[in-house]
């Protein structure tokens, strides 16, 4: 689903390279990159004693600052972009799952805050690990391995693949 210049994750509709509209930086010495992330939004309603928390939680990716070089643009460097995008769909879910399991307090916005800030670092160190190990798709083999989990990571976590949580 499109969103403005914001793809939301879905398992049914990949990444194509019509989705990198971004100005191209021609002094990279990246052939791509893809901008991901995730974003949540949360109302509460209070009832007697009982507060109920209600999170929207999506990955996403953003069209206008996504680009490729186009003479460099293989399905092998898509399937790799793609799994940046994966990685950020993998994090949401993670998210999701925290939030699941959090009994907020009377601090609940500074909570959720910091579990939003927290995720967020891991994520980026994912990507990192990811670009480093794969190096940039180079590396065909650990490309393979990183494919393999991050997809039985989101099998694990399939539960939480809806946007909305409530807690």
């Amino acid at each position: 689903m499109s969103v403005g210049q914001n793809i939301k994750w879905n398992a049914d509709s990949p990444l194509v390279w019509e989705d990198f509209q971004g100005p191209v930086d021609a002094s990279s010495r990246f052939h791509a990159q893809t901008q991901s992330g995730v974003k949540y939004s949360f109302r509460w309603q209070s009832s007697y004693s009982k507060t109920t928390y209600t999170f929207e939680v999506f990955s996403y990716c953003d069209k206008s600052l996504s680009w490729v070089k186009s003479s460099k643009a293989t399905d092998k460097l898509l399937a790799h972009e793609q799994l940046h995008f994966d990685i950020s769909e993998l994090h949401a879910r993670k998210l999701k799952q925290t939030i699941a399991m959090t009994t907020f307090t009377k601090r609940y916005d500074s909570e959720i805050k910091n579990l939003f800030k927290e995720n967020q670092r891991e994520r980026e160190l994912m990507q990192e690990q990811y670009d480093r190990e794969t190096e940039h798709m180079k590396n065909r083999d650990n490309q393979l391995k990183w494919q393999q989990y991050v997809a039985e990571e989101l099998n694990r976590l399939e539960k939480y693949t809806g946007s909305e949580i409530v807690n």
